[in-house]
């Protein structure tokens, strides 16, 4: 096979189109979101930090137009969170009476401002991100194959298509762009412009005789955009320094030009960003940070995290994710990063990138390559913790895409050399692209994993079904079983006061228990705990201590994984009921029912009479007598609570408790894990409550307490965007668009007839299916796995643009 540079360009028109089209499939897999943002390009109102900030530039001025809170302003120290809780705006900066958007301004100005400019409407935060990160992959993807053809003519194909696929959909993408908001287009949009600036190097160092000063100018300019998004690619800026190592000797003249022209526009614009800070935030070095309002006193933040190095260097490296032989095969289970050399293996490839640096035409990007992506990581690992005893690590998820990109660049580069080394022993070479492919594909799969599981499991049913195909054949070798468990129980003759477990699945590092406490006088009550978090407990129920006695018990966790043929014959309302569902009977009696959320994975061990899960919690065995005598075939259930069918607002009747619990509890919860809302409810000890709204991944936002008197029943209204269809839906087709704006991106909550809490908000895409009343089914950690009090009625209210808050 000809694989020679003439051979491409004999065919340029065809590589072109087949480019066009593949860019147009990534932006499509980019723009897809079904349980993400709004899937919208453009919006009539500044919906979002940075469009509120481009409306502040249009107006002349640097602080927003969203004025504080007079309460606020009065305030002795309007930075204690104690104090400001009632009336701060979350992720903003405060000094002297305004608001100012501590994020990078860049992308207001490059992005922002010139779509508001030309269209009049605004750019959504979801458009952005895509943008941005749209343009690193294709950059990335440029540079790759200017380098095939420059310095590696002889390396395999297959290692260039494997290279390709994994800068686009390996490369971090997930961790801005499925939760889009103002932190993560500043973190998109420096990733973009690092990743221009590099290309810009690249095509500067491309000339023979000496690097081009306008090239290297362009190039300095880019990645200033990147500092003046994300200051923290200053860390990174030794990477512009390249084009100087091989003419600072021989040729000081040249090296002054160079550095002249590369450096110049970085320190006019850093220059610049410094004047910003002392403007707004009285001091060229506080770029806003410590000004921020929010749960914990910012003004306390450290200048490094070096105590919490080792820490974020795990988190970031080498930490793994949950592990599933079912697709999603890899989870994050929280907010933090998952190690990138674990569910990245084409990175186990970087070593190899010493290879190009004996490549003429390489050795340039491959140096600036490793100084952003090494730089930034090294920046990452100090990074402070805004609060050190609520937060153990910095290392957060999303900062991945800081340094991925280069890092995947790095390691594509390092195989395309390997491959090229080889170029004269086809055995070697051979090997070496077999590897790089399964390291692509690994690496795909393993990305799309953490990126589908924030999304809800119909939506990636067909790819599940064929990705579990070799698990599913698997399994039918191994005898595994899925399915609700069937046992024989006696239970014995014990005090009250005694909690055993009876059913768990999972192990230490997460599941889900069932637990029998006795009460004494024969009796018990069933409960259920997850990862350590205490869900609901049952009725009392009689023991006939000494009797065997049949039980059959049902958990989400045991059923099998999405796209298995066990469930297959369900429909989405069927399999939501059981993914969410806790039933346990007795001799066929119901002694425990609940919605909740479950945590172990599919194919978790499954074990009776133990708790590996909570080892420390209660008796580490059951001391009756039990005999598991099968698993039941998964079919559809008897419904003993109602599903919430169709869209629209809801209306619930509510008795709220007496007592206060001190915690938040669940009124609607709707969406998946990470991708979740939940309306709240506070009880005050003055006899108020308080409404809120979380939006996972941002701060629970609570309204002003309001009385309310116990015992009697309450009328809660709530119009929230998740309980909308999604936009372009059949039900909005009578809408005009400002209607469906004011549906999808407002919450509205009224207690009887009183508006307790109405601000504009974006909220996840939910089924209705995924709408639970009551009831935490998701896992959020900010409130407690049921409600307290009585929730009496729950009806749909109309669907109607006028009925739109």
């Amino acid at each position: 096979m000809d694989i020679s540079p003439h051979s491409f360009s004999g065919s340029r028109y065809g590589l072109c189109a087949s480019g066009l089209i593949a860019a147009l499939l990534l932006a499509w897999f980019y723009h897809w979101s079904p349980s993400s943002f709004p899937a919208r390009l453009l919006t009539e109102e500044p919906v979002g930090l940075y469009n509120e900030m481009t409306e502040a530039l249009l107006a002349g001025q640097l602080s927003l137009l969203d004025e504080p809170d007079p309460r606020l302003i009065a305030l002795d120290d309007p930075y204690d969170p104690a104090a400001n809780a009632p009336f701060r705006r979350n992720d903003v900066s405060y000094r002297d009476g305004r608001y100012y958007l501590y994020y990078g301004i860049a992308p207001a100005i490059s992005f922002h401002l010139p779509i508001r400019l030309l269209t009049g409407r605004y750019p959504a935060e979801s458009t952005a991100t895509l943008v941005y990160c749209l343009g690193t992959a294709l950059l990335s993807v440029s540079v790759l194959l200017a380098l095939r053809r420059r310095a590696f003519p002889g390396a395999s194909p297959i290692v260039l298509v494997s290279g390709v696929i994994a800068l686009c959909l390996a490369n971090g993408y997930q961790a801005v762009l499925r939760h889009p908001s103002a932190n993560h287009v500043a973190i998109a949009a420096a990733a973009c412009f690092a990743m221009l600036a590099l290309t810009l190097l690249f095509k500067a160092m491309a000339h023979r005789t000496a690097p081009s000063l306008p090239w290297l100018a362009a190039a300095g300019l880019a990645f200033s955009l990147a500092m003046a998004s994300r200051p923290n690619y200053l860390f990174g800026a030794a990477a512009l320094l390249v084009p100087l190592f091989p003419w600072h000797a021989r040729a000081p003249a040249t090296s002054i030009r160079i550095a002249l022209a590369t450096v110049l526009p970085c320190a006019l614009v850093a220059a610049a960003l410094l004047a910003l800070n002392a403007i707004r935030f009285g001091s060229p070095g506080e770029f806003g940070m410590r000004l921020m309002l929010g749960a914990w006193d910012q003004r306390e933040l450290p200048d490094s995290g070096l105590a919490q190095v080792t820490s974020n260097a795990w988190h970031y490296l080498a930490s793994p994710p949950d592990w599933s032989p079912y697709f999603p095969f890899a989870r994050s289970p929280t907010w933090l990063a998952t190690g990138i050399f674990m569910h990245v293996p084409l990175l186990w490839f970087l070593p190899t990138a010493w290879l190009s640096l004996r490549a003429r035409g390489a050795r340039s990007i491959t140096a600036a390559a490793a100084l952003l992506g090494i730089g930034i990581l090294f920046y990452l690992l100090i990074l402070p913790s805004g609060n050190n005893e609520a937060v153990l690590a910095s290392a957060n998820s999303r900062y991945v895409f800081d340094f991925q990109p280069a890092l995947m660049l790095l390691a594509a580069v390092g195989i395309l050399a390997a491959s090229q080394a080889l170029n004269r022993r086809p055995l070697l070479q051979g090997a070496v692209s077999a590897a790089a492919g399964l390291a692509c594909a690994a690496s795909v799969v393993l990305t799309l994993s953490l990126d589908f599981q924030k999304l809800p499991t119909n939506s990636y049913r067909p790819l599940a079904r064929v990705l579990n195909l070799p698990p599913h054949i698997l399994e039918g070798w191994a005898g595994q079983q899925f399915g609700p468990v069937e046992m024989e129980v006696t239970f014995p003759e014990t005090g009250p006061g005694i909690v055993e477990p009876l059913l768990a699945v999972g192990d230490d590092r997460g599941g889900d228990v069932l637990l029998i406490r006795y009460e004494g006088n024969g009796r018990a009550r069933l409960s259920l705990a997850s990862q350590g978090s205490f869900g609901a407990t049952g009725e009392p129920f009689d023991l006939r201590p000494g009797i065997a006695r049949s039980a059959f018990i049902s958990m989400g966790s045991l059923l099998p994984p999405e796209g298995h043929p066990m469930i297959d014959g369900l429909d989405e309302p069927d399999a939501a009921y059981l993914r969410r569902l806790a039933r346990v009977t007795i001799d066929g009696e119901i002694v425990f029912e609940a919605r909740s959320s479950f945590f172990a994975p599919a194919a978790a061990p499954v074990v009776a009479g133990r708790n590996p899960v909570l080892p420390d919690y209660g008796s580490p065995e059951f001391t009756g007598s039990m005999r598991q005598t099968g698993r039941a075939p998964v079919t559809a259930p008897f419904r003993t609570t109602q599903l919430l069918d169709g869209y629209g607002p809801l209306a619930l009747a509510v008795v709220f408790p007496a007592t206060p619990t001190g915690q938040n509890e669940p009124l609607i919860v709707s969406g998946v894990p990470q991708a979740g809302d939940f309306v709240v409810a506070r009880i005050g000890q003055d006899q108020t409550v308080r409404i809120g709204i979380d939006h996972w991944g941002t701060q629970l936002v609570m309204g002003e307490p309001v009385p309310f008197i116990p015992g009697t029943t309450t009328r809660i209204e709530i119009h929230l965007g998740s309980l909308f269809p999604p936009r372009g839906h059949v039900l909005f087709a009578d809408w005009d668009r400002d209607a469906i704006d004011r549906a999808k991106d407002h919450v509205r909550i009224l207690l009887d007839g009183r508006t307790v809490l109405d601000r504009r908000l974006s909220t996840y895409e939910s089924s209705p299916y995924d709408v639970t009343v009551g009831v935490n089914a998701i896992g959020g950690s900010t409130t407690a796995p049921v409600f307290s009090g009585q929730i009496l009625g729950v009806d749909r209210l109309p669907m109607a643009p006028n009925g739109a808050p």
